[in-house]
Formats: C-alpha cells, structure tokens, sequence
C-alpha cells in the first residue's frame, strides 16, 4: 500500500489513553469497551477504543502536488508511546517520574488539549472573526481616494502575540487550526508546565473519573474577579488548575506552586473522596466537546451543573 493512503483515519483522543476507560464487566471473549455518553446524560453507547474519537485526515497537512505531509500525526504519536507504561509503571506504582517521562508527559497534557475537534473549532471560529474583518475592509477599497486606500491596507494585517499576520496567514489559520497552531502551543506551554506543580490525584472506595472527547480542562476559580479582559485561564495566573483525567483512578492536576519557582518538582500523589471525583468529573464535561468517556454504564446527575466559558467569550 502507497505511503500516501496511509493514516487516514486519526485518533483525536488516543486509544492508548482510552484503554484505561474499558468496563472490567466485558464478557470474556468481546472486545474490551467503554461507555460513551452524550455530555449532558441520556443516549449512551459501547465501543472499543479502536473505533471511538477517529476523524479522517484531522492532523494531515495537503501539499500542493496532492501529497499527504503526516509529520504532525507521526509526532502526535511519539508522544502515545509510552503512555499506558507511565500509568501503570509509575503513577499506579506512585513513584516520582524521570525528568525526560516527566516533561513528556507535559507535552502529552499540552497535546490532548490542542489536538481536539473543540481546540479547532475554538480558535476557527476567532479567525474567522479576524478574516471577516478584513474582508470588510478590503471591501471598502473601491470606494475609497488612494489616500484611504493607502491608510485600509495598513489595516489588512492582524497582530498575534506581537507578531504581525497578513490576510493569507489568517485565512490558513481559520482552514487548518490544528496543523497550524498545535506546534507552537506546545512549544510556549511544556516549558512553563514542566516547572508547575503535578499532582497525582488518586480515587478511593467506588470513585471513579470519567473522561471525555475533549480531556483537558482549564479552570480558573479567580478569573470572575479579574477585569474582563484578563478573565482567560492562561499560565500566567497563578490560580490556574489544569486537570487532565490519566484513568478511572486517577487524574492529573498541574498547578502554580505559591510562591512560584522554577524547577521540576516531585509529584504529590492525593487520594481524594467520592465528593472531590465527582467534581473533577463536573469540570471534565463542562468543559468537553460532545461526549463523556466511563468505565461503567452510569452517569451521574452530579456531574451537571457548571458550563464551560471560554477564554475568548
């Protein structure tokens, strides 16, 4: 089979991860499932990680001649492996992590975020914000002296970050979100993550943690008081908690340390109550895409509540 026809069909949340949400009730000779659940309970279905959360070509880069450039669906796949290793080698084991496990690890958090149909459809539709804008003013040229026009075409510009973008850079951004911003996310974020503080949060008695199409979630319990224009949940802020769900009995919480220091710091491992699960579970389908992730066939009514409000709205 030709490279090119390759890999077309693309987790978007690894089956590696998935696995560790199969039902431990699976009838001996099926296939290992999951339960998926629409995010605000009702209809429910079973599924093998093999066949859940695919999308044809999500990570693929089209070169001009026709050819597919799989270099980010490779890359995103480096960082799998390994991952079911960690979980149960380590993290199950409590023990500390090796610096290269620990910041890939963090590229792994980092990854899950930016890799999502919800990371793409987020930041596609601010730049499609940012290209109707410009399309408006283009629009205006006609009309205008060569004076305005001189004056609109300094305008048909954006800056992002300090960094001046043209209308063809906007326009790719709002085609291929992942392809174009997932490499730079990771770049300015595993840095910063690595020196935060990872806590191990681990289950007891029945609890259990849920995951979801879209794993990671940003929360910021002070962003209320904040200005309206500094409400994001960025890394900046030292109250920021990122929790990513690592399986039924356990999820990760990457947080400033008070003061904050750099440095890789030793995991803490907590074990936390039902209560404390069942709110991490809250925030974990608040803040996912379509659907929930569970090892069993329940859905809580307490994991209802709290509504996702992005950084941008």
């Amino acid at each position: 089979m030709a490279k090119g026809r390759l890999k077309k069909k693309q987790h978007y949340v690894p089956r590696a991860y998935l696995s560790a949400w199969t039902d431990p009730a699976t009838p001996p000779g099926q296939t290992p499932y999951i339960w998926i659940f629409d995010k605000e309970g009702g209809s429910r279905k079973r599924k093998s990680p093999e066949k859940t959360f695919t999308e044809t070509d999500i990570y693929t880069i089209p070169m001009p001649d026709g050819a597919r450039d799989l270099r980010l669906e490779d890359g995103l796949q480096h960082l799998e492996q390994g991952i079911g290793t960690l979980r149960r080698e380590f993290l199950e084991e409590r023990r500390q992590l090796p610096a290269v496990r620990h910041i890939k690890l963090m590229a792994f958090l980092s990854a899950m975020q930016a890799r999502t149909p919800a990371f793409r459809e987020h930041h596609r539709g601010q730049y499609q914000k940012l290209l109707k804008m410009g399309d408006d003013l283009m629009a205006q040229m006609a009309t205008k002296t060569p004076e305005e026009r001189r004056r609109i075409g300094a305008l048909s510009s954006f800056s992002n970050g300090g960094r001046r973008m043209t209308m063809d850079q906007v326009r790719e951004i709002a085609e291929r979100p992942i392809q174009v911003l997932l490499p730079g996310f990771l770049r300015a974020e595993v840095p910063i993550l690595a020196q935060m503080q990872s806590t191990i949060i681990c289950a007891t008695g029945d609890a259990e943690f849920i995951t979801s199409d879209a794993p990671v979630s940003r929360y910021d319990p002070e962003a209320h008081k904040r200005p309206f224009q500094f409400r994001g949940a960025g890394l900046a802020f030292s109250t920021i908690e990122i929790v990513m769900p690592l399986s039924p009995r356990m999820a990760l919480l990457v947080h400033h340390t008070q003061p904050i220091s750099r440095g890789i710091k030793p995991i803490v491992y907590c074990d936390v109550e039902e209560e404390f699960v069942d709110e991490v579970n809250r925030r974990t389908r608040a803040f996912s895409h379509e659907h929930v992730v569970s090892s069993r066939d329940r859905f809580k009514s307490e994991w209802l509540g709290l509504e996702r409000v992005d950084d941008d709205d």
